[in-house]
This record gives structure tokens, C-alpha cells and sequence, in this order.
């Protein structure tokens, strides 16, 4: 009976033994399977196909450049723009009766230089594809007269938020759809 129990002992030790070797190798499969899946879980199919394999190179030349078909940025800079007319959000219009006396100079350097009736203002822009945000600094403060939209002309430049060019006409779009201002461009302006 001991010959028996030692037998059954052993037998069980190499079917533990046995056992442990697939649990293992179980264990090891379902790791590398992980390994390899959930990673892929977080591409779509469409990043992995659009990868291509880098350009192939000879020896001694470059690869070439990819040349890309972007279309240049409408340039506002360096350009006079009288202001003609506004536009508001609830569809009246003024015309402006002397655009001379309303100008704004957007600069390279992102200055802007104002003309506001008898006044005058510096300031900063920036613009980004087709948006536009215009901050005003230093602004002299004359009281222009009756009839002036000085001050109008001032508040609605701050509260740009976009700009469209077409041809010579410079479109300023207020926020919230509160109006446009229409602008007319006039010769490059040295600085």
C-alpha cells in the first residue's frame, strides 16, 4: 500500500508539474497576444494605412522634397485700409462719409497703426489663418466733433474675431455676429 501511495504521489507530482508548464505557457501566450492587440486596438485603420515607407535613397542623392500645394496667405500688411462702410448684425448700413479720416495699417512686426477721425491709436494684432484679434494701446482721446464715429470705430476694431480679404475690399467681422466693417485698401505704406 505504500508502493501504491509513493506511486500515486509521484504520478500527481508529474501531472502538477504538467499542469504548471501549461499554466504557464497559457499565461506567457496571453501576454504576448496583448502585447501585440491592444495596441492596435488604439490605431484606426485608417493611420495604418496611411503610413508609407520613408522614400527610397541611391547613393549620393537626396531624397526630394514633398512639395506642397498650399495657397499663400492673403497679405494685409503694409497696406493702407480706409474703413467705407459697416454693416451690422441686424442689417443696417452706414456709409462712411470720409473713409479719409478712418484708416488702419496692419504691420509685419503684428503693429497696427489706427486713424480714427481726429485721433490716432497704436496697437498690436494677431492673425491666424482667417481669424484676427486687434488690441488697441496708446489712443489719443480728442472729442472729434458731432457726427464722429470715432469712438464706434475704436470698440468695433477690439471686438474683430475675423477678416476676409477679396481683392482690394478688406471685410473685418465683428464677434457674435454683431456686424462687419468693409475696407478699402488704397497703395503699400512704407514704415
Amino acid at each position: 500500500m505504500a508502493e501504491n501511495n509513493q506511486s500515486n504521489q509521484e504520478k500527481g507530482g508529474s501531472s502538477r508539474k504538467t499542469r504548471n508548464i501549461l499554466i504557464a505557457v497559457i499565461v506567457i501566450l496571453a501576454v504576448i497576444l496583448l502585447a501585440v492587440f491592444i495596441p492596435l486596438t488604439f490605431c484606426s485603420r485608417q493611420d495604418l494605412g496611411d503610413e508609407s515607407p520613408p522614400p527610397e535613397t541611391t547613393a549620393g542623392t537626396e531624397p526630394e522634397e514633398e512639395t506642397t500645394d498650399k495657397p499663400e496667405e492673403p497679405k494685409i500688411t503694409d497696406i493702407t485700409w480706409q474703413w467705407v462702410r459697416f454693416t451690422s448684425g441686424d442689417g443696417s448700413e452706414i456709409i462712411i462719409d470720409d473713409p479719409n479720416q478712418y484708416s488702419i495699417v496692419f504691420r509685419e512686426d503684428g503693429g497696427v497703426e489706427i486713424k480714427a477721425d481726429c485721433n490716432n491709436a497704436l496697437g498690436t494684432y494677431k492673425k491666424k489663418d482667417s481669424s484676427l484679434k486687434i488690441s488697441l494701446g496708446p489712443t489719443t482721446l480728442a472729442e472729434c466733433g458731432e457726427g464722429s464715429l470715432y469712438n464706434q470705430y475704436l470698440i468695433n476694431l477690439e471686438n474683430i474675431a475675423t477678416y476676409v480679404l477679396d481683392g482690394g475690399t478688406l471685410y473685418l467681422n465683428l464677434k457674435a455676429d454683431a456686424g462687419n466693417m468693409v475696407f478699402r485698401g488704397l497703395e503699400v505704406t512704407p514704415h
